[in-house]
């Protein structure tokens, strides 16, 4: 047996890999002792093993690494992610071993986490912290995974998340008309085909004359993104190209830029660069002709009109680039009510309608 007792009362244990000793370890119970001892004895058996001292890196420091392997590897998005997912990490946890961080752990920090963010928010940031501790596993620091092995809590926080504040089409015209006093036609056009297409900003932007179909109808082919700061992506946040159909509003205004080179860009600058997004806020002073709205807001109001023009929600996925109709009906049904709330708002408007002391009925006090 390779568990001594000490002279302080403690239990010392050492652990061989052939004639070498690998790991040592102090408990102060003896079934503690050989509990730990067991569990090494079967890590070297079974090969996966790992060096209690390959872990006493701290979290910090190793954090920066396993970044480093990043670089070229994720959009910027997902780096802006990862350093928020750090700055939630408290201070005992940064500065701690790799190894030495344990569940419990994570699982308190998740429960804090979701008094002032999203649940959805928690669990995106749990997934940073479990790639952290894969990378670590792969590099044989530590042979569990505590982020992962903690679970995110039901609920929310009491803040307030962005809800849909869609326009109406009247609306939709009335900001269109402001935008184009302030930046002229060129700038505000892009705001009323985002509020009559539900392109994303950086669709939008990556847009080239040859992306815009004629037949069979008018419509955008959507297969690229740029957002601000962000390398070009060959792909759109769906992972899909998709058709995106023009109405004649929208096709009016398209239908003047085609001419030219059918690589160069649809919304481009004038000087043929990709249009910026907080530029062209200023340029058409979004913030003082919006009615309230975020431009992301423009996506929501053509899914909503489209909805309330008939438009079936299998339909509308596909045009916004869902991964499911579930997610579009999530997203938009609630928004515009059911046909058992029409009816139900019909009758009662029926029975408010009716003369008072009318016959064969009830009646309604206010």
């Amino acid at each position: 047996m390779s568990i001594t007792k000490t002279g302080t009362g403690k239990y010392r244990v050492k652990i061989k890999n052939g004639r070498l000793d690998v790991a040592s370890r102090t408990f102060d119970r003896e079934d503690d002792a050989k509990r730990w001892e067991r569990e090494q004895i079967r890590a070297l058996d079974l090969g996966v093993w790992i060096d209690p001292r390959a872990g006493r890196e701290s979290v910090s420091v190793a954090w920066e690494r396993w970044q480093a392997t990043r670089t070229h590897a994720n959009s910027t998005g997902t780096h802006a992610t990862d350093r928020a997912a750090f700055k939630r990490l408290p201070a005992t946890i940064r500065s701690a071993p790799v190894s030495a961080v344990n569940s419990s752990q994570f699982q308190t920090l998740y429960a804090s986490m979701l008094r002032e963010l999203a649940r959805s928010s928690v669990v995106r940031f749990r997934t940073v912290y479990g790639s952290f501790y894969s990378w670590a596993n792969r590099e044989r620091m530590v042979r569990t995974n505590p982020a992962l092995g903690a679970a995110v809590p039901r609920g929310s926080a009491s803040k307030s998340k962005n809800e849909i504040f869609p326009l109406t089409v009247a609306d939709l015209r009335v900001v269109h008309a402001a935008l184009v006093e302030r930046g002229g036609v060129a700038s505000g056009d892009v705001g009323l085909v985002l509020g009559l297409t539900g392109l994303r900003w950086g669709e939008l932007a990556a847009l080239r004359l040859r992306d815009v179909q004629r037949v069979p109808i008018p419509a955008f082919r959507v297969s690229r993104s740029k957002s601000d700061g962000a390398p070009l992506r060959a792909t759109t946040k769906g992972g899909k190209s998709r058709t995106v159909p023009l109405v004649p509003e929208a096709w009016a205004v398209v239908e003047r830029l085609l001419e030219g080179d059918p690589n160069g860009l649809l919304f481009g600058t004038s000087q043929g660069g990709f249009r910026s997004l907080a530029s062209w806020k200023r340029d058409v002073g979004w913030s003082a002709n919006n009615m309230g709205r975020r431009v992301h807001d423009l996506r929501h109001s053509f899914a909503t009109n489209a909805l309330a023009a008939g438009t079936d929600l299998k339909t509308l996925q596909t045009w916004l680039g869902h991964a499911s109709a579930t997610m579009t009906a999530d997203l938009y049904s609630h928004w515009l009510g059911s046909d058992a709330d029409a009816g139900a708002v019909a009758r009662l408007a029926a029975a408010w309608a009716e003369p008072r002391g009318a016959s064969g009925g009830q009646r309604l006090e206010a």
